[in-house]
């Protein structure tokens, strides 16, 4: 794996433990809010 690969990969950790650590808030993949990236 290059740098980019592994830079993907640590993103969609990130986006995953956000998404999972946060259950009381909804889901909603038309609303994104780049602040909370």
């Amino acid at each position: 794996m290059n740098v980019i690969e592994v830079f993907l990969v640590i993103i969609l950790i990130c986006l995953l433990f956000k998404l999972f650590y946060k259950p009381q808030v909804k889901y909603n993949p038309e609303i994104i809010h780049p602040a909370s990236l």
